[in-house]
């Protein structure tokens, strides 16, 4: 049996990127008698390289997110109190029943302009509307003296940065020019099978079930709102609430389904684990992405090169691979409530297998 490696390098780094996000949301004497106390532990516990790891991680953290912050907030001081006219490609429509502004367009920006100025962008702005705008996904159009004025609202803020918005629209009815049809790429096929799939699930599933089947397995939280809503207050009474919401935990058992059909059917190892990658890869597409079925989507993936390539599987160490792509790739998802509660409870669920594998 090999021995346990006990905590890996990754662990350094994980901490050392959120110390470095922080820096921006504590005041600094705070950030220094924690710094302070950090080091003065540290020196006695860790190696002078796993030190130097957690120091340069700081200071990659810090940088990430003042690069990420830094842009939309020079972006928005661009178009605070201005009126632009917006070209862009519209990549995602969606319903929302029970709401005021009933139809959401997402569109994917390239130029802002006016009489003065003219902005390239590849950020997405939300539009909200009260009927159905006769825009479809894959349309090239030109929106017409949009004007953007942001709240000072720090959490809304935060909201934007995360997902790459660069504001929201509200208005009665859309008014555009169409530039140019339908395109054909890989995202809008992939968008258009999506509803073609939801289509005909709603047709062939009464709606509660529909409800159910889009929430929990597609992650797609839009369809049939109003149903959702009534099966939430139900499920409220009985304190079981969450099963109504996709976690990462459904992604591994559709892995594990996927594995053991495999084995039923005895094809190779090697084989098997391409198959159950693939279909994982295709099942991410096709369904409604989130942060804790990525991380869980990410920490399969490991696991699965791990045995391709017959290598020692640390739950721990693909714990931290898939924080630090998360991190780096969006740092402001350590202050969004779904990366919080997704990692911490998934850490706490390795450390206490940890401290069982200790007293073995």
């Amino acid at each position: 049996m090999l021995k346990h490696p006990g905590s890996p390098f990754s662990t350094y780094i994980v901490v050392g990127l959120a110390i470095g996000i922080c820096f921006f949301n504590f005041k600094i004497g705070l950030l220094l008698f924690i710094l302070s106390s950090l080091i003065a532990f540290i020196y006695q516990k860790i190696s002078p390289i796993n030190f130097n790891l957690l120091l340069i991680s700081m200071l990659a953290g810090y940088y990430l997110y003042h690069r990420q912050t830094s842009i939309f907030h020079d972006f928005k001081n661009k178009i605070n109190h201005k009126t632009f006219d917006v070209t862009g490609l519209v990549v995602d429509y969606e319903k929302t029943p029970g709401n005021l502004f009933k139809h959401k367009l997402t569109i994917q920006t390239t130029i802002f302009s006016n009489l003065n100025e003219k902005i390239n962008c590849t950020k997405c702005i939300c539009i909200y509307t009260q009927r159905f705008p006769a825009a479809y996904v894959g349309d090239e159009i030109l929106l017409e003296n949009l004007r953007f004025n942001f709240a000072s609202n720090n959490h809304f803020e935060q909201f934007l940065i995360k997902n790459n918005i660069a504001g929201t629209v509200f208005m009665a009815t859309l008014n555009f020019k169409k530039i140019t049809k339908q395109t054909t790429c890989a995202a809008t096929f992939l968008k258009k099978y999506k509803r073609a799939i939801l289509k005909k699930i709603n047709l062939k599933m009464n709606y509660t079930t529909a409800a159910m089947f889009n929430s929990i397995f597609l992650g797609n939280k839009s369809c049939n709102k109003l149903e959702i809503a009534k099966l939430k207050r139900n499920f409220q009474t009985w304190g079981i609430i969450h099963y109504l919401a996709r976690s990462g935990l459904h992604l591994v058992i559709i892995s594990a389904i996927w594995q053991v059909l495999c084995n039923i059917l005895q094809i190779p190892f090697i084989l098997s684990n391409v198959i159950v990658v693939l279909f994982m890869i295709i099942f991410c597409f096709l369904s409604w992405s989130a942060l804790p079925f990525t991380r869980a989507l990410v920490m399969i993936l490991c696991y699965r090169i791990c045995r391709f390539w017959r290598l020692q599987i640390h739950m721990l160490h693909i714990l931290n691979i898939s924080c630090i792509i998360t991190l780096v790739c969006n740092p402001a998802s350590l202050f969004a409530l779904d990366f919080q509660l997704s990692f911490l409870l998934t850490y706490g669920l390795v450390f206490f297998n940890e401290i069982l594998f200790l007293k073995k």
